[in-house]
């Protein structure tokens, strides 16, 4: 009997790993510009702060949100600053000047 129960066991696991292997996979879908200006400044606050222009994208398009007239300059530096604001703090380790 328990061999009956050790092969269901395992037919049923195979069933879960074959439908695991054939679920489709979805790959992030990159985020898509909505404009040249946008995509220009996400670029430029990318170099800035030195991350991915698709990270930098949130930061471009809240601030094109609130001032959509201002220069493109004003913009880049906003978003530069807001983005660093929202990234986590660093956690500081202090060590002892004497050994032992």
């Amino acid at each position: 009997m328990t061999e009956a129960w050790v092969l269901l066991l395992i037919a049923a696991v195979g069933v879960v790993l074959f439908g695991l292997y054939l679920r489709p996979r979805r790959e992030p879908e990159a985020p898509t510009f909505t404009d040249e200006r946008e995509e220009r400044l996400a670029r430029a606050v990318a170099r800035t702060v030195g991350c991915a222009p698709e990270e930098a994208l949130a930061a471009v398009r809240r601030e094109i949100e609130y001032a959509p007239h201002q220069p493109d300059e004003t913009l880049v530096k906003r978003a530069a600053y807001h983005y660093r604001q929202e990234l986590p703090e660093r956690t500081c380790t202090y060590q002892d000047r004497a050994r032992g």
